[in-house]
């Protein structure tokens, strides 16, 4: 299966003045090459749209995803209201595509199995942190627009589950 279109957006432009949290290789790269510079950037990380990186209570509604080295992802929407909480758990089941931009901006592309399902992942991260995440729900056609997109959310090291 090829992997999956980035959809809109994939990798944010860095803000003017901004600094790469992430080694620039200086040339584009793809492939296991690209994912052995970058794993460890992603396989311990958080993406989240809350700007205190304590997350969630200390934004009013937080979205994020964490990516442990063991290739479990949580996917979490946590409000002030539990009830309303999305705590999504699913394992990574193969590496699609890798590559690694010349400034440092990164993306991940995969598969993961979620409460027995298969769907799929696009993760793009810009060289200043700023990222956006596409995903392909079972069933979508991955050579078209993504079932969700998840736009506004910033790199942190550091994977974080869904625990408040």
């Amino acid at each position: 299966m090829p992997p999956p279109a980035p959809g809109p957006g994939p990798n944010p432009a860095p803000g003017p003045g901004t600094q790469p949290l992430f080694a620039a290789p200086g040339a584009d790269r793809s492939g296991q090459v690209a994912y052995d510079a970058i794993k460890g950037y992603f396989a311990d990380s958080t993406l989240s749209d809350c700007a205190d990186p304590r997350g969630w209570p200390y934004c009013q509604v937080e979205q994020r995803y964490g990516f442990f080295e063991s290739g479990t992802q949580w996917y979490c929407r946590l409000t002030p209201n539990s009830g309303s909480d999305i705590k999504s758990v699913a394992n990574i089941t193969q590496l699609l595509y890798a590559e690694q931009k010349a400034d440092g901006a990164w993306r991940v592309d995969y598969s993961a199995n979620s409460y027995g399902n298969t769907v799929y992942y696009s993760v793009n991260v810009a060289a200043n942190g700023s990222a956006v995440v596409n995903y392909w729900a079972s069933g979508a056609n991955t050579s078209g627009p993504p079932s969700e997109q998840y736009a506004g959310l910033m790199w942190q090291r550091g994977a974080k589950d869904c625990s408040y």
